[in-house]
């Protein structure tokens, strides 16, 4: 997980969280990854957080999934 946020792998791995009709099971398989990545690291945690922050600020009138962070939290 240290070596996947300090790689810069984390808007990577967050770019497969999102529907894409062709690898329907893709984003199920994203979200596992970032419940993995972010388990036992609050750092990644909390670097997460940014970077969806980030990413609604950069595109609010994208219409985004909802990703649930509280899942983040635990």
């Amino acid at each position: 997980a240290e070596f996947l946020r300090l790689s810069g792998g984390l808007p990577t791995l967050l770019s497969h969280c999102y529907a894409d009709p062709e690898l329907p099971l893709l984003r199920e398989a994203g979200i596992f990854a970032v419940r993995n990545a972010t388990q036992h690291s609050s750092a990644t945690r909390e670097e997460v957080k940014q970077l969806l922050a980030e990413r609604r600020t950069r595109d609010p009138n994208r219409a985004l999934p909802m990703v649930d962070e509280s899942a983040l939290l635990s």
